[in-house]
């Protein structure tokens, strides 16, 4: 009997699976757990049924575009966004569906993500084990050096770079590196995927998608300028000729950002380009968690704006949820990647304003607080000692802290974690093309 699920993706592919039936139905709940876009092949043990893409997110249902079968089982082409997940539901069809069975721009494969351009990655320094304890610890850093293709690591702490340092113990590992001359460092606990640069992943994008209209019909969506391949089941060939695309409109510059007041930070401030929150010269915006606002107009002229063409806001990568209104509507709000929105309809000629509304999580807040004098008697182990009396009276704290918590989670100079839009912000263009 051969597996009920399988796929096929590049090294370190994670998806987790279930299946359930339901009367004549087979469900398959299929999730990436990796924070990377991954196009896979993916092959059902179903055989006579037609696979629909259900998204959880959104609630859009659709036939799945590319799909054949091979040895009593059903082959469908996934794309699954960073830790995105889909339901493909299986159902009997009383008509046949041609669907697509190759997909090439220029005659290489169309279904693969394009990664963007490597970047000069340097290893410095790479040690494995117990990081607090150096006797029981490894230095990694020729083997992680050696791992390095062309300006990527990816890697798995485990026991397989260099053996066993601390049996028995969770061990961690320690990276410290340049990027473009940067400095910086990431620290993974054993078991975990390091990437570097982290979130590279994240930004992959698709020359072009595939997608089935109401009528049933294959339309592509053209988002580079290439020939495009387009061969089907019933060995139908389709080709066209995407000649001329206008480029993406870079938006990573002259952001006005408003901050609340009475929280740290400046309630304006001007980024001539975007930067993580954690690396801004202002303590208070530094050290700055809650939610904060990017103001900025763009334009557009007129020839971009017709019945064929799509339009898409891609903010690139956001630390961690962000909210999109364009001209005073709002798009709605994400809260994972990809951080994109199709703003054909909200987009017109002329100037448009954009707001993103950006909020992170306390981390970095918890730690600018540690710079400050403590108000609190804490145990040994971390825990509060007892409520102080400025909390029982409801006073304010008289170390000019901002937040409160019963647990110390964190310590003076620990290292702070990305926040805000880091982007690239941009506009994509796209043309979409039906039978």
């Amino acid at each position: 009997v051969k597996p009920d699920f399988e796929f096929k993706g590049e090294e370190f592919t994670s998806l987790a699976w279930i299946h359930r039936k339901i009367a004549n139905l087979d469900i398959y709940f299929v999730t990436n757990q990796r924070e990377r876009w991954e196009a896979v092949e993916c092959l059902f043990r179903v055989q006579g049924k037609v696979p629909e893409i259900w998204n959880p997110e959104t609630g859009e249902v659709e036939l799945a575009p590319a799909f054949w079968e091979r040895d009593g089982r059903t082959v469908v082409l996934l794309r699954l966004p960073p830790f995105g997940s889909v339901f493909v539901v299986f159902r009997p069809s009383l008509k046949p569906v041609d669907a697509v069975v190759g997909f090439r721009r220029d005659g290489a494969n169309a279904w693969l993500p394009e990664r963007p351009p490597a970047k000069r990655l340097e290893i410095k320094r790479a040690i494995y084990g117990v990081l607090n304890d150096p006797s029981k610890c490894v230095d990694v850093t020729k083997q992680l050096q050696a791992m390095v293709k062309e300006g990527q690591l990816v890697v798995q702490a485990s026991n397989a770079i260099a053996g066993d340092p601390a049996p028995f113990i969770v061990k961690q590992l320690r990276v410290d590196y340049t990027l473009d001359g940067e400095e910086r460092t990431e620290i993974v606990r054993e078991g975990e995927v390091l990437e570097i640069p982290k979130g590279a992943g994240l930004l992959a994008h698709f020359p072009a998608d595939l997608r089935v209209n109401e009528k049933g019909q294959i339309e592509l969506v053209a988002w580079q300028s290439r020939i495009y391949t387009i061969q089907t089941r019933a060995g139908r060939k389709r080709t066209i000729n995407v000649k001329s695309m206008p480029e993406p409109l870079a938006l990573d510059d002259n952001w006005e950002v408003r901050f609340p007041p009475n929280w740290g930070a400046p309630e304006v401030v001007k980024f001539e380009r975007l930067i993580s929150w954690s690396q801004h010269p202002d303590a208070g915006v530094r050290y700055f968690s809650g939610t904060a606002t990017y103001l900025r107009e763009f334009e557009v002229p007129k020839e971009w704006l017709s019945k064929e063409k799509v339009i898409v806001l891609d903010l690139g990568i956001v630390r961690h949820i962000a909210e999109v209104r364009l001209n005073g509507v709002s798009l709605g709000v994400k809260w994972k990647p990809p951080f994109r929105w199709d703003i054909t309809k909200f987009v017109k000629v002329g100037k448009n304003m954009l707001e993103v509304v950006v909020t992170n999580n306390w981390v970095n807040r918890l730690i600018g607080d540690e710079d400050l004098p403590d108000d609190c008697e804490w145990r040994e182990d971390g825990g509060l000692r007892a409520f102080p009396q400025w909390f029982v009276e409801g006073k304010q704290r008289p170390s000019g802290r901002l937040t409160f918590t019963t647990w110390k989670y964190y310590r003076k100079g620990s290292l702070l974690e990305e926040a805000g839009l880091l982007g690239p912000v941009r506009l994509i263009f796209g043309t979409c093309w039906s039978p």
